[in-house]
């Protein structure tokens, strides 16, 4: 969870509004990209909440941290969706 990841070697990026700080992204890593990348819609929420419990600067309390966008890259694809939604705000193949 390194902001300062390279795109290559980042999986994606989850965007949080946290009350009092605004919007802030962090970056993960995961162990099968495309197993995410291909079940995006049903893996997407699990994967904020990991991050969101995993990152240690980052209120635990979801009504403070809301998780409202994820960007995930694999298989030879980028998708970008609304959390609170599901919609797809960008999709590309890469």
């Amino acid at each position: 969870m390194n902001p300062n990841l390279d795109p290559s070697q980042k999986h994606g990026s989850v965007w949080f509004d946290v009350s009092g700080f605004g919007r802030l992204r962090r970056d993960f890593v995961v162990d099968e990209p495309e197993l995410l990348a291909l079940n995006a819609k049903s893996l997407g929420n699990q994967i904020a909440q990991q991050v969101m419990l995993l990152d240690s600067t980052l209120p635990k309390k979801e009504h403070i941290c809301i998780p409202v966008q994820i960007d995930i890259r694999g298989a030879g694809m980028r998708q970008v969706y609304d959390l609170r939604t599901f919609e797809t705000i960008f999709s590309q193949t890469t």
